[in-house]
């Protein structure tokens, strides 16, 4: 998933197009992989809180590359006037915040309904 991301955000184009096809990306990402997902999930926690050193920076690493492909789009769409100019870094936070709630929300839910 970072791969593609960073393929997306070194694209050309339209910076809401592809904001939206990295949204789209992670949610199909994470919707294939339910289990994957839950795992991420509990596993997120528990790496941040425990004492193995290794373990968290290679957990922050992944996160960092994904966070960087989203926020390099996220800049784009500042300096082209598309969004307003706040930290590119908060924004992706944000962004990927509301998308792990959407998809820990809509776990419960039937494949059928959870569209994105």
């Amino acid at each position: 998933m970072c791969e593609l991301l960073r393929q997306i955000a070194a694209e050309g184009g339209d910076f809401r197009d592809r904001l939206l096809r990295m949204c789209e990306n992670i949610v199909v990402f994470f919707r294939v992989r339910r289990p994957l997902f839950r795992i991420i999930l509990s596993e997120d926690e528990r790496v941040m809180e425990s004492g193995r050193a290794g373990l968290r920076e290679r957990w922050r690493k992944r996160r960092k590359t994904m966070t960087e492909a989203v926020s390099a789009v996220i800049a784009q769409g500042i300096a082209s006037g598309e969004i307003r100019a706040i930290s590119p870094r908060i924004l992706t936070e944000y962004l990927l915040g509301m998308l792990r709630a959407r998809s820990w929300e809509l776990e419960s839910w039937p494949e059928s309904h959870a569209v994105m």
